[in-house]
């Protein structure tokens, strides 16, 4: 991958246009540059990225742009970040990238890729859009099984430990065959609510659009009622 074209010390963290899909990756390889080169003396990480103007960005870019972003951080309360090669690509600094440590451990899949694209921002804000369509359908599910036990953790689900997991096909894949069959993401994306420098997005603009998701929502999804530390284990399991 390209070094970057900014330098650390010159960011200007209260100026950065996150609309800017080249400028957020340029400034994600300057920080991972910059950890990199100011490694601990013969380490094979940087140390971890976990506050600071660098971490705050790295956080919005990624919730912005990174697709599976909400599926890999699901339930965490602390998000790290370190710089390392990848045991693949064994010494090649060239393939470095940023892990994630999710509440104080690496998951066994801990690289992220910061090689973001524009319809990344789009597949997500879309993703973003699909969530809030189907919030009610959610809260209801909810509602009705308040009281009823956690098939995992075999808990009784009360309104403060209760969550909704897709047992089937998970959300993200039931995501990515409606855009599919719906136009697309650059179609689609018309129909999503602007946006205010790289703001979250989550509503549809078009109630046809919406209801066609809620529909085919519905057509394919299983939903099951658990324990919201069940889920989280359900999720680190899939990373």
């Amino acid at each position: 991958m390209a070094k970057s074209k900014i330098v650390y010390s010159d960011i200007k963290w209260d100026e950065i246009d996150y609309t800017v899909v080249s400028k957020v990756k340029d400034i994600c390889r300057s920080i991972k540059e910059y950890y990199w080169n100011n490694r601990p003396k013969g380490s094979s990480q940087s140390k971890i990225i976990e506050s600071g103007l660098d971490y705050d960005f790295l956080i919005k870019a990624f919730s912005i742009y990174h697709t599976e972003w909400k599926e890999r951080t699901f339930g965490i309360t602390k998000i790290d970040f370190f710089v390392a090669i990848p045991s693949a690509y064994k010494n090649d600094e060239k393939c470095k990238s940023f892990h994630l440590v999710l509440d104080g451990k690496v998951p066994s899949d801990s690289s992220i890729s910061h090689n973001f694209l524009k319809t990344d921002r789009f597949k997500k804000d879309i993703k973003d859009c699909c969530r809030d369509a189907i919030k009610s359908e959610k809260d209801e599910f909810k509602r009705l099984a308040i009281g009823k036990l956690c098939p995992y953790k075999h808990i009784m689900l009360t309104s403060d430990n209760i969550d909704v997991h897709h047992s089937g096909q998970s959300f993200s894949k039931i995501t990515d065959k409606w855009i599919e069959k719906n136009g697309g993401i650059e179609f689609l994306h018309q129909f999503v609510s602007p946006s205010i420098n790289g703001g979250t997005i989550t509503k549809f603009t078009s109630a046809s659009i919406r209801e066609s998701f809620i529909a085919y929502h519905k057509k394919y999804a299983c939903l099951e009622a658990i324990s919201r530390e069940a889920h989280k284990e359900i999720h680190k399991r899939k990373m």
